[in-house]
């Protein structure tokens, strides 16, 4: 088929405008969302236009702007003082998700003949739910409790949350997965208290809810993007934390109603290019039967991967556990995002995004007959299963949530907390004294370098100073909460051994990520005897700290005993 060239930028537009209308229309009228005909009018642009190389690069470049202003925006409606309220089991309903979609996705995926990657990246999609979906159908069809419609809403804004993780491993977790996966806890744990007093303390005071306001709220937005894509997060991950940290600033929600216009006017423009960039490389017949398994096959996977979640770890026994896995069993339309992202790291190819595409689309049909027929399908199941086996889940579930929601299991989350954010404080003050030392270097030369590392000493002591505060405030409050009665002198002994061993943690794990990344450079600047001995010292000092605290142990206790 020859098709038709276009040209003209202004008609080109007004194309696309146009026809992501009509579709919008025709889709509201099937009860689905209008984005969904924003993806399929692209589809037809690109199956019927040829563009040019120009016009292409002007929507890659709105297709990322469209990213980040959706993240800004997912971060700002999570909130940042629900935080608290979604650690818990929502979480765990989130992982368990993850456990059991992204094994199933990779098995399947494996057999159809794609390679372990794609299968991983595909294993993604299937395991998160559309929120925009999963929305509209609490609006359509209200669930049967207050607490299930909560539980909803939570690990919504879980898997969001996720998502953006999932990016930004996928922007920098080429090798060693697992240490990156630290690494980028730690930092985006760091980068979010930083910008969190930088929203509260510095944007609050200087914006206004008008215009120039909300200038400064997307450029505040992009340039976090910018920040963490510089050190590998990957840029929707930092226009998260600034929609989530801007949510803390009073006129942060007038703000919104006039930001959310022009990201609408984004996100419509993002849909039509994936729906031209997808169709730019049409499948061959073979490809097309695979795209239809594939997308197929992960709506299959994700629903039931979600309604086991919720039915097991909710809490809120199995019928309202079915109940609110029926309303999550939509596929994210984040999952285009991840497809794409995917794509130009160029871990996968083209064809996924139709994969994405497709499930998407398959996805919030399934969300949409399972959430209209509960009541149906709810009898059915609970009309097949023995009473006795009802009661066993109900049980089982219960004690799950009662664990998760329990002191020590919230004690362990806040001690992971305080260390990854002291970790990734470190980090970052490392990284820029590192990348400021080999820039000198190489500009300069080592002389000049060596004064520039000695001139970035006091904000080291800063920070470790800082960070030393943080934990023995912890540790002062960790022992309040469990050392109820505990012996002075044996509280003295926790105390000073809790606040070495934290440190020890923290220093270990900024040590490990640091060389990592930098041990070449560090090796060159230092010299081949000296990083070797920095090596050895940086391995020996916790066996001496362990050994030297076992000693003080034993002295306290025995002389805990004469006394």
């Amino acid at each position: 088929m020859v098709k038709a060239v276009v040209g003209e930028p202004y008609l080109f537009f007004a194309l696309m405008l146009a026809l992501g209308f009509g579709f919008g229309v025709l889709l509201r009228k099937l009860k689905l969302s209008p984005a969904i005909g924003y993806l399929l009018s692209g589809l037809v642009i690109g199956y019927l236009f040829t563009i040019p190389e120009e016009l292409s690069s002007a929507l890659l470049f709105f297709s990322e702007i469209s990213i980040l202003l959706l993240f800004f925006e997912i971060g700002f409606e999570i909130h940042v003082t629900r935080l608290e309220y979604i650690r818990s089991f929502p979480l765990y309903i989130t992982v368990i998700e993850l456990l059991l979609a992204v094994p199933i996705t990779v098995g399947v995926s494996i057999i159809f003949g794609l390679t372990f990657t794609e299968a991983l990246i595909l294993g993604l999609i299937a395991s998160f739910s559309s929120t925009v979906f999963t929305y509209r159908l609490l609006e359509e069809v209200p669930p049967g409790s207050k607490e299930v419609y909560k539980t909803i809403l939570m690990v919504a804004a879980v898997e969001d949350i996720v998502i953006v993780v999932a990016l930004a491993m996928i922007s920098g977790a080429v090798n060693a997965p697992l240490l990156f996966i630290v690494e980028m806890i730690a930092l985006g744990i760091a980068i979010f208290f930083i910008a969190l007093e930088l929203s509260t303390k510095v944007i609050a005071k200087i914006v206004k809810p008008n215009e120039s306001g909300l200038i400064l709220l997307i450029a505040y937005g992009l340039l976090m993007g910018v920040a963490t894509n510089l050190i590998g997060l990957g840029s929707a991950f930092g226009a998260f934390i600034a929609g989530l940290t801007t949510s803390s600033i009073k006129s942060s929600y007038s703000l919104m109603k006039m930001f959310r216009p022009v990201r609408s006017v984004f996100l419509v423009l993002f849909l039509i290019s994936m729906g031209i960039h997808i169709s730019s490389s049409p499948p061959t017949p073979n490809q097309l039967t695979l795209i239809l398994g594939l997308s197929l096959a992960l709506v299959a996977i994700h629903t039931v991967s979600i309604v086991f979640s919720t039915v097991v770890s909710s809490g809120l026994g199995l019928e309202h556990g079915l109940e609110t896995g029926f309303y999550l069993s939509t596929v994210s339309e984040l999952a285009l995002v991840i497809a794409f992202y995917a794509n130009i790291a160029g871990l996968v190819p083209k064809y996924v995004m139709s994969v994405a595409a497709l499930t998407i689309v398959f996805g919030s049909v399934a969300g949409s007959l399972l959430v209209n027929n509960k009541r149906r399908v709810i009898r059915g199941v609970m009309r097949r299963l023995p009473e006795e086996t009802v009661r066993n889940v109900d049980e089982a579930a219960l004690r799950l949530r009662r664990i998760v929601e329990s002191p020590i299991h919230i004690m362990v989350q806040d001690v992971f907390k305080t260390v990854m954010h002291s970790v990734g404080e470190m980090l970052i003050v490392l990284i820029a004294m590192i990348l400021g030392i080999v820039w000198v270097a190489e500009a300069v030369g080592i002389e000049a370098a060596a004064t520039f590392s000695a001139g970035t000493l006091p904000l080291a002591a800063y920070v470790i100073y800082r960070l030393g505060k943080r934990v023995k405030k912890y540790v002062h409050t960790l022992l309040e909460k469990v050392g109820g009665g505990m012996a002075p002198a044996l509280e003295n002994l926790a105390r000073k051994t809790l606040y070495i061993a934290v440190g020890v943690v923290i220093a270990e794990l900024t040590f490990i990520i640091t060389m990592y990344h930098y041990g070449d450079s560090i090796a060159t600047y230092l010299g081949e005897e000296n990083f070797r001995i920095m090596i050895l010292s940086v391995t020996i000092l916790p066996v001496i700290i362990a050994i030297a605290l076992g000693t003080y142990f034993l002295m306290t206790l025995r002389l805990g005993g004469k006394e």
